[in-house]
């Protein structure tokens, strides 16, 4: 039935806002303590290398670590919000094969998070900083190819439904509503008269 669909559907989209919302407010402070800590959570996601962990790691000290893995346990909540936002909105403007990308940028989150969650608890070796970085990009080029189809699906649509328009009749305007069309007012006479 179309009215449990509509209602279904509104309730997904109230849960994915507020995975989201709930979950990236969460995660502020924790952010907050590792950026203080000398290492953003951006840089801690490109480790790439053994040194580089061990150089984010040791710079933490006890109290970025701590942040750092509760900034990644509340991500898992964050990254369920945000694939299902993505899949709904790829849905709603009738796309498809980008409705898709939303999980996978999720499931590259998630594993992505698990090599980071490796590097927090002292695994700085191979392939932890690898697998994180290489999760991350994944995730990103997913990220910017979702968002780049979606604009493009809006943007084409909103021109196939302005060539389907009807044409405006004589008279009328842009709307084909007839006698709506302004007209500037005769000038009569001129002004040295």
């Amino acid at each position: 039935r179309e009215d449990d669909r509509t209602v279904r559907r509104r309730a997904l989209w109230i849960l994915a806002l507020g995975l989201v919302v709930g979950f990236g407010l969460a995660q502020l402070p924790a952010l907050a303590a590792m950026r203080t800590g000398g290492t953003d959570v951006l840089r801690f996601e490109m480790v790439a290398t053994t040194q580089q962990a061990e150089l984010v790691v040791s710079g933490w000290g006890e109290a970025g670590r701590a942040a750092a893995r509760t900034q990644l346990l509340l991500d898992f909540g964050f990254l369920v919000g945000y694939g299902l936002l993505m899949w709904l909105a790829a849905t709603a403007v009738h796309a498809p094969r980008l409705a898709v990308l939303g999980p996978v940028a999720a499931v590259a989150d998630a594993l992505e998070n698990v090599a980071l969650l490796a590097i927090v608890d002292g695994r700085t070796a191979q392939p932890w900083p690898a697998l994180a970085t290489t999760f991350a990009i994944v995730k990103f080029a997913v990220l910017t190819g979702w968002m780049v189809g979606v604009a493009a699906t809006v943007v084409r649509r909103r021109r196939t439904r302005r060539r389907a328009a009807p044409p405006s009749m004589p008279g009328s305007d842009t709307t084909g509503r007839p006698g709506c069309m302004h007209r500037r007012p005769e000038r009569r006479g001129s002004l040295a008269e």
